[in-house]
């Protein structure tokens, strides 16, 4: 009986899994083909999946690719990387909600360069601790990543910022016409910030993430800026949740840096974008995925020029997108509440930027460490200790920082 060779880069991913990609490929219709497996991308570009791009061999030269994201079977790295979280989020997306978004989309017959995109899912299985999600190769439509250690320019974050509106969107539009169903999605979302941060040992890493931080900065006015914004942070996210308005919230994408957004090209100039993880979705304010986003993927250089306008541009094309369905941004979610979210949030998100900007900017090699630390099952996230690193990457993280704490001042997010 005829039936597809498997090939390659198979490590850490189980017979399940195998034979779930099996049966998915079988129903695009190969059946007798070599299909090879290799690494997605390198050290860096991913901590929690195991990511492979799949390339089924065709005659002709013409390969069906697509990207296979397994996670791991073993409880301790399943638990270290909270995989039944992070695939849970996603499937949830990829099966339920973003088919829901493209069907509202479609009937309301909204401009296709109007409309968010999405990569194409193949299938999705989750049964744990063997999830897969199975997505289109989006290389093989020219989309790219840009440079994770590189601030992004602004032709890249207005694209990600129309897109963040749409996303945004389609909740207040789904809630408005279909409430129930927006509650049955946004429910089955787990936030992933709120369910780590009350583990003993996630509280030890806060506050080795912080003194890291705090050891290369050498002014004590930024010292003070950023003292106990990451190892309070979990009391921090407990505080703003009696703060928080949910009548505003909406399903966010939730992991919005360079790795996870995706651009063509015309040159050098980003003229497309999508997003394409959705493993930290969950339901909270828009402006977590703003301040997210801006925070982490540009410099302070950039945002001192343009993040006022950013703002407005996004708000702009939130009323954009909600005009398709009759409503109106001012009255759902109007400029003054956006304002007011983007300063309460904006404590909370300091930690959380200078948390998650400790790992992103390491360089390949220092990627790598960390990922086998992760894998070796011997904590999350290491000790920051400068001279275990390059003077290069410490020089980007103090930069980081700092412009950070500046960006904060100057649009009165601190004093």
């Amino acid at each position: 009986m005829a039936s597809l060779q498997f090939e390659g880069a198979l490590e850490g991913i189980s017979e399940k899994q195998q034979q779930f990609i099996r049966e998915v490929l079988e129903k695009q219709g190969f059946t007798n083909n070599k299909v090879l497996f290799e690494p997605a991308g390198k050290a860096g570009d991913n901590y929690i999946a195991n990511v492979k791009r799949i390339i089924v061999k065709v005659d002709g030269g013409n390969d069906f690719k697509m990207i296979a994201k397994t996670a791991p079977q073993i409880d301790g790295l399943r638990t270290m990387t909270n995989a039944k979280v992070m695939f849970n989020n996603e499937i949830v997306m990829y099966e339920h909600v973003i088919p829901k978004y493209k069907s509202l989309q479609k009937e309301a017959g909204i401009p296709e360069n109007d409309r968010l995109k999405f990569a194409q899912c193949y299938g999705c299985l989750s049964e744990e601790p063997h999830e897969v999600v199975l997505l289109e190769d989006l290389k093989v439509l020219d989309y790219t990543m840009l440079d994770r250690l590189s601030p992004m320019n602004e032709d890249a974050v207005l694209l990600v910022l129309k897109n963040f509106a749409i996303l945004h969107s389609m909740s207040f539009v789904l809630r408005h016409l279909e409430p129930e169903t927006y509650t049955s999605f946004s429910s089955r979302l787990i936030p992933l910030w709120r369910f780590i941060f009350n583990k003993s040992e996630r509280i030890a890493n806060l506050e080795q993430v912080e003194n890291g931080a705090l050891e290369i900065l050498d002014d004590d006015n930024y010292k003070k800026a950023i003292r106990g914004a990451v190892s309070e942070l979990h009391t921090l996210i407990d505080k703003y949740k009696n703060l928080e308005s949910p009548e505003h919230f909406v399903i966010q994408q939730g992991d919005g840096w360079t790795n996870n957004i995706m651009f063509k090209l015309n040159g050098d100039k980003p003229v497309d974008t999508l997003m394409i993880d959705y493993q930290l979705a969950s339901e909270t304010s828009p402006v977590a995925d703003l301040l997210y986003f801006i925070f982490i993927c540009t410099d302070h250089a950039t945002r001192s020029k343009h993040y006022l306008k950013w703002i407005d541009y996004y708000h702009e094309q939130l009323d954009k997108a909600l005009s398709f369905y009759g409503l109106k941004a001012n009255v759902i979610y109007s400029r003054d509440r956006l304002d007011a979210e983007l300063k309460l949030y904006s404590r909370p998100y300091l930690g959380v930027v200078i948390l998650l900007t400790s790992v992103l900017c390491r360089n390949t090699e220092e990627a790598a460490q960390l990922q086998e630390t992760i894998s070796n099952l011997k904590g999350e996230l290491q000790e920051w200790q400068a001279e275990t690193l390059s003077v290069d990457t410490v020089s980007n993280y103090k930069h980081r920082i700092q412009g950070l704490v500046d960006s904060y001042r100057q649009f009165g997010y601190m004093s």
